[in-house]
């Protein structure tokens, strides 16, 4: 049935022949088949996406034409250009149903590795030197009591 109302979705002209009729038909099922629908929802959304594109690009092919006017050639553009949104629309909505164009999810782990304990007994600790205080500052050339970038300082000393 999908089948069907797809090849019945097509742009076919009356005019058109047996011949290229069943081509257009024959080709509307192997673009379904290569969507490989798993689902009825699948085959709905299928049948419209063959569809739209099929009459993207017809609307392309209109508007292609030597002979057409530009107001018709414009119309004809603006269709097709909202039709290819939605061919891209349904590709996307297909793909998210498939899982296929779901943001992949990443686990990043924490680790921490530790070597084995150290004896850390208060008469094996190193020894740490205490901090000194800084060694007065020589000329900076900013003159006395103005800190480094020729601020004074609230007491008039130089800040560091």
């Amino acid at each position: 049935m999908i089948a069907r109302q797809t090849a019945a979705a097509l742009c076919l002209s009356p005019e058109d022949d047996e011949d290229r009729r069943t081509k257009t038909a024959a080709a509307a099922l192997v673009a379904l088949m290569g969507i490989a629908p798993r689902s009825e929802v699948e085959g709905m959304m299928a049948a419209q996406l063959v569809a739209c594109h099929n009459a993207a690009m017809e609307c392309f092919r209109r508007a292609a034409h030597p002979a057409q006017k530009e107001p018709v050639r414009a119309e004809n553009l603006a269709h097709a250009g909202r039709l290819s949104r939605a061919t891209a629309a349904l590709v996307e909505s297909l793909d998210r149903r498939r899982g296929e164009g779901a943001p992949k999810k990443v686990i990043v782990e924490h680790r921490v590795v530790r070597e084995p304990a150290l004896d850390v007994s208060p008469a094996s600790a190193p020894r740490i030197p205490a901090p000194q205080a800084p060694a007065p500052h020589k000329g900076n050339g900013h003159g006395k009591g103005h800190a480094l970038n020729g601020h004074a300082a609230p007491n008039g000393a130089a800040l560091r």
